[in-house]
């Protein structure tokens, strides 16, 4: 996902869409979309129709579990590249006019598309179901911290690690924390990793409560996980690392 540096969102993921998309978010207008697979560009309903998307879609189905053992079998930096690298090599094995007709597609709309941040979104299409009176189209959380770089995140980050014990890498485990900046799609999230007895837990939401006492934007999701933990094999091309799957502790939710 491509990133933006947002006035109201900070730095943040950003979508790509075809102009009539593009054009109708700038009116306040969220129409209904569709996504061109690989090369994920969304697209209205008119360019979905006149590119004739849907024979492209039922002509083949990305068969996730093929794109996760190509994964599994790449080396380097290559392993965390994003998902079309694979799904573009899998259809360039076994399905090449397939994504030549994809690769064409994207080319057309692209030539015209814009990008928007993903926050913005998600802002116009709560906006926008609520002048047309229309059912919501998720909870929103109108009262949590959204900009990336608000100082406050920082210091909430430093208050939870200056509490921590242990904290950082102990061998094969790491005890720390991630926060992320919310949206009104969801709130700010704080994932906490090696804090596992419960009344420790307890103690740390307790010091989170203390820190948004003053604040408005007080609606947050803490999540508590086990130690990141992973495994390592060496083999002629060097030690590749394999990170076991979180274990989700508990979380709580601040509306």
């Amino acid at each position: 996902m491509p990133i933006t540096d947002c006035e109201t969102h900070g730095e943040s993921g950003c979508l790509e869409m075809c102009a009539h998309l593009k054009d109708a978010l700038k009116g306040g207008v969220f129409l209904p979309y569709h996504t061109l697979p690989v090369y994920t560009i969304r697209m209205c309903s008119a360019c979905f129709s006149d590119h004739r998307v849907k024979e492209v879609l039922d002509q083949v189905r990305l068969d996730k579990g093929q794109v996760y053992a190509l994964r599994a079998a790449a080396q380097g930096l290559q392993s965390i590249g994003p998902d079309y690298l694979f799904e573009s090599a899998l259809l360039e094995r076994d399905h090449p006019e397939v994504l030549a007709e994809i690769v064409r597609i994207y080319g057309v709309l692209n030539a015209h598309s814009g990008l928007r941040c993903v926050g913005c979104i998600d802002q116009i299409q709560l906006d926008h179901a609520r002048n047309t009176q229309a059912e919501l189209p998720f909870e929103p959380f109108e009262h949590t911290l959204l900009h990336s770089e608000d100082t406050r995140i920082d210091a909430l980050r430093a208050l939870v690690l200056d509490h921590m014990d242990p904290r950082g890498n102990y061998g094969q485990r790491f005890y720390g924390c991630t926060v992320f900046s919310g949206s009104v799609r969801r709130p700010l999230t704080l994932k906490i990793y090696g804090i596992e007895p419960a009344q420790a837990r307890t103690q740390m939401l307790a010091r989170i409560a203390g820190f948004f006492e003053k604040i408005p934007e007080r609606q947050r999701l803490v999540q508590f996980y086990g130690p990141i933990q992973w495994t390592e094999e060496t083999t002629a091309q060097g030690t590749q690392r394999t990170r076991i799957a979180d274990v989700l502790l508990d979380e709580v939710l601040v509306r």
